[in-house]
Parts: structure tokens; sequence; C-alpha cells
């Protein structure tokens, strides 16, 4: 639509348009000629009136009538702002080339048997037991762990008890300790045991459970059950059953012993070490109830040392566990 200005402007060109086209031409002429010596040039004349001339088209501005809005309320009128093109400053950065990785892509070998995660896995179960966390560490156990524990109260009461008073007690950080349970074990059984002592009266203590791979995928705790009534499985002799000193006091005249009873069903897979040592050699010695195991030239070395056992029964793969404190007599 035409504003009001260019429709005013129209008619004022368009009045001086006809008043030049009814001039004759000669008159023209006369006119060209007295302003220069030059021989004018003639033009022809418009076919119509309202036909501008070539001079006045080229110097004529042309009519605008896009991007205009008219105000029916005679408000200024405005032209839309046409953008326009910057050019874009120069940029200063220059481009960052990352550093070419000098790591070398690496092959995963399968793990030895027992390594990887176990250890995070079984200090994750010593501190829930420790802060009294029953509950997760319930659910840390083994399918066959659960026929012994067939809920958490008989877990708390005849698995960790014991376990739980003495680290709440202990004056120090135990020793941690971890081995292999038999050795080509398919499902990286590990014997996991600590060792610590009692804040108030100085006394060693000795605990001991097993982990392993459930189907070769997540790990398990096997924990021995304390049996309300009856007999441990294993019992300690030397240290141990002895008259007139402590339970973790040996006998340096006696090689250390232990005995496995054969009421559980056949033992397999019976093993036994010294700290972090590699299993130490067992002697059998069979008697009509038991199983008697001598640890085969073992030493102790000076101050406190934890000895654990291991074997499989009949609720394989279950891992039985045992441990004890030992020291010389004083």
């Amino acid at each position: 639509m035409r504003t009001q200005h260019a429709v005013r402007g129209g008619q004022r060109r368009g009045g001086r348009r006809v008043a030049l086209a009814t001039l004759p031409v000669a008159a023209l002429v006369l006119m060209t000629a007295c302003g220069s010596e030059e021989e004018p040039e003639v033009q022809a004349p418009p076919t119509s009136a309202d036909e501008p001339t070539d001079s006045e088209s080229t110097t004529e501005p042309a009519e605008e009538t896009d991007n205009v809005t008219t105000n029916d309320d005679d408000a200024p009128v405005t032209a839309d702002p046409q953008p326009t093109a910057v050019d874009p400053a120069p940029t200063t950065e220059e481009p960052t080339t990352e550093a070419p990785t000098t790591e070398e892509p690496t092959t995963e070998e399968p793990p030895e048997e027992g390594a990887g995660d176990a250890e995070a896995f079984a200090q994750e179960y010593i501190d829930l037991v420790a802060s009294g966390d029953a509950a997760g560490a319930y659910g840390m156990l083994s399918p066959e762990a659960m026929v012994y524990y067939p809920d958490q109260t008989v877990f708390e009461e005849n698995g960790i008890a014991d376990f739980s008073e003495d680290l709440a007690n202990a004056g120090d950080e135990p020793s941690f300790h971890i081995r292999p349970a038999y050795e080509e074990t398919h499902d990286s059984a590990q014997v996991v045991s600590l060792l610590g002592f009692d804040e108030a009266s100085g006394e060693p203590w000795a605990h001991t459970f097993a982990i392993r791979k459930l189907d070769g995928a997540s790990w398990v705790v096997d924990q021995e059950i304390t049996p309300s009534t009856g007999q441990n499985r294993l019992n300690w002799l030397n240290p141990g059953i002895q008259e007139g000193v402590s339970e973790w006091q040996v006998n340096p005249d006696q090689p250390m012993s232990f005995a496995l009873l054969k009421n559980g069903g056949p033992n397999t897979a019976v093993t036994a070490s010294i700290n972090d040592g590699d299993g130490v050699q067992l002697t059998e010695r069979p008697t009509d109830g038991a199983v008697m195991y001598d640890l085969t030239d073992a030493e102790l070395t000076e101050g406190y040392s934890i000895i654990a056992a291991s074997w499989v029964a009949e609720d394989a793969p279950f891992v039985h566990t045992s441990a004890t404190p030992a020291g010389w007599s004083n």
C-alpha cells in the first residue's frame, strides 16, 4: 500500500510532466540553444503526458512500497530497518590442537584366582559387621550360607556375634590377611582372617570367613556358623585345648595341630596358613572320630600370629574356615 507521502509526491511530479509536455518542440530547442554554443540535442517528445522522460526516470528515486506501514490514526510512518551486514571481527584465538595420547591400548588378561576386587569385597563385609549393619552383612551371604542362617536373627546370634563384639572392643586396627582357600580353585575362593587385640585386656583374638565367586560373577560370603549346641567342626589342639595356659599359647614341644570331626561328612581340600604365608604342609593323623592335622615344620614369628584353616565338606561349594591367634608361651 502507498503511503500518504508517496501519493502526494507522485501528484507533484505528475503536474510537472504535464506542463513540459504542452510546450511546442521549437520552444524547447530555442531554450536549450540559448544556454550553450553546442548544437542542442533534440529529444523526441514523450508519447504521453503521464510517461516520464529518460532523464527523469534516471534521477527520480524509485517508489518503495515494501516494508512501509501505514497508520490509520495519522501516526508517524516508520519503515522497518533493514539489517546491515557486518564483517566478522577477526579472531585472535589460534586453533587448539590436542596432543596425541600416549596411552597404548591395553589387553586385559583374565585375573588370577582370587585376584581383583576380593580384598575390597572382604573389607566391605568387615566394615558392615563393625558398624552393626547386620542387615547389610546378611545380604552378602552365599546361598549355601543361607541354609545355616535362615533369617537375620540367627545370623546375628550364631554367626557374627563374637566377631562384631571383638571389632567393637578392638584397641587398634586389626591386621588383615587373605589367601586362596585351596589350589586350583574354580571359584576364586579366598580365606580372609583378622587378628586383633582387646583394648581393655590386651588379649588377642582371631576371626575368619571365606569369600568366593558365585557362578564366576559376584562375590559372596561363606560365614562359618558357631553352633549353639554341640561341638565345632574344627578344634584347635596346639594352640588350643591345653591345661594351664591361654588358648593362644603354643607349646613349643609339640607340633601345632588341629582336629576335624568326621561326623559332618568327608572333609576335603584341607589347608592351613600362618599370617599371609602360603599354605603350610599338613600331616594327617586319623583317629576314630576325627582326623588330626599337624602343621609340619611350621614356625612362628616373634610376637603374635594368626593360624587359619579351611576345608570343604558335604555342603560344597561352601568353604569352612576357622582361625586362632598363636604365640609362644611366656
